[in-house]
């Protein structure tokens, strides 16, 4: 019986077991936490369970209820008047919505535990159910994102160590975190969450769908998606925002594009609507400097693997990562990968072997890096077939789904038990 077959027969899951999953992002946004989600979401639905889902609306086009592969989708708005400030706000109406659904859901799954792991926790325990805080990123727990995102001040300090201080002795009390890198499960253990009560579970994607093409399927996809036919082309994949490092890229395909006139960047995703989006800052910088016949902007588009199979090199200069979805995405299509050396992405490269690694904010590295594989096509293909191989033994969607079929079983079980007797 193969991976799948298990998630989908397993005899221990029934129909009766229901999952609330709660996240700052799902689809239509593409971001790698919107994408796990929705990948989880529906695997777990196949797998025998009921899910329901809560989540942010970042855009008043996004509809407020609507079901996706037979999940129903909940959208809260959150307040935009106070930017960040009212996300926070919005966990009142996360809660609230938790409440007026207590009835679909045993369990709840909080994914991106930085703000809405708080209403998360705080509704399963008053409703006497289990809760599983997953983090996305790194910093989440700890607090340290607050600095990576919006730099440092000594009033954020004092409030940061007020705030996060208060709120870790709650969240200490979930019943499960799930960390998806080992430096995210270092963080949970020195800011005090006990080793047995953290799980270590990467992110998966599906290998089917996320899968190398032969040259004659690119050359016939490159012209039906209206890109160059004989450029070699160095993608990035993800949110156009800031600490994706994005600036720094165009910047450096201005020295690239100038050494390799034959190149073409394609940057897929989109920053509208989110915060710390660097989108027009990136579509200005490219046209003041001339680099418009050597850019593609796609904006928002559902099928990425489309235009990663169309790509020769991929790009992900973050400054700030954990385990990114989208570098794994390209990685299984067979693209040889630059990326930062930071947070979870040494869990998925290791230099020289299955792709190269370069130094954060290190402009000089990444032309470096860029040209070596755009002057070598024995080295892309050698690379892209090591990366594609990692990923398929550490991080396919069926094994990933699988973990959490298990984590999430036990705590069902261990909650149908204590109510028994």
């Amino acid at each position: 019986m193969n991976t799948q077959d298990r998630v989908t027969e397993n005899p221990a899951i029934s129909s009766t077991h229901r999952v609330c999953i709660v996240g700052e992002s799902f689809f239509p946004n593409l971001d790698g936490g919107a994408v796990f989600a929705r990948s989880l979401a529906e695997r777990l639905q196949r797998a025998g369970y009921e899910v329901c889902v809560i989540t942010w609306r970042d855009l008043a086009s996004y509809p407020r209820h609507e079901t996706i592969a037979g999940v129903p989708i909940t959208r809260v708005a959150p307040t935009r008047r106070w930017g960040m400030l009212g996300r926070y706000f919005s966990m009142l109406t996360v809660a609230a919505e938790l409440l007026r659904r207590r009835r679909q859901y045993d369990i709840v799954l909080v994914s991106n535990l930085r703000i809405l792991g708080l209403p998360g926790l705080m509704v399963a325990r008053s409703l006497g159910r289990p809760c599983i805080l997953r983090a996305d990123s790194s910093g989440e727990l700890s607090g340290e994102y607050v600095s990576n995102l919006h730099g440092h001040s000594l009033v954020k300090e004092m409030l940061g160590t007020v705030y996060f201080g208060l709120r870790n002795r709650f969240l200490r009390r979930a019943d499960v975190f799930v960390s998806i890198t080992t430096a995210i499960h270092a963080e949970f253990i020195r800011v005090g969450v006990p080793p047995e009560r953290i799980r270590l579970i990467s992110n998966g994607i599906d290998t089917d769908v996320f899968t190398p093409i032969s040259d004659d399927q690119k050359a016939a996809l490159r012209t039906r998606l209206g890109l160059p036919a004989r450029e070699t082309i160095v993608a990035y994949s993800g949110r156009l925002t800031r600490e994706k490092g994005l600036q720094m890229l165009v910047r450096a395909w201005k020295a690239v594009h100038r050494e390799h006139p034959g190149t073409h960047l394609l940057l897929i995703g989109s920053g509208k609507g989110m915060p710390l989006s660097c989108e027009d800052e990136l579509r200005s910088f490219v046209l003041e400097n001339g680099l418009a016949a050597s850019v593609t902007f796609t904006g928002s588009v559902e099928r990425v693997y489309e235009y990663l199979q169309c790509a020769d090199v991929f790009v992900l200069p973050s400054r700030t990562e954990a385990l990114p979805l989208a570098l794994i995405e390209a990685m299984a299509c067979e693209l040889p990968a630059i990326a930062t050396n930071v947070g979870g992405i040494p869990d998925v490269i290791s230099d020289g072997v299955n792709g190269v690694m370069i130094g954060r904010d290190r402009q000089d590295e990444l032309v470096e890096a860029v040209g070596r594989l755009v002057d070598s096509t024995r080295l892309r293909h050698r690379l892209g077939e090591r990366g594609r191989e990692t990923v398929v033994s550490k991080f396919s969607l069926d094994k990933v789904t699988v973990q959490y079929t298990d984590l999430l079983d036990s705590h069902l079980k261990k909650e149908s038990s204590e109510l028994t007797t």
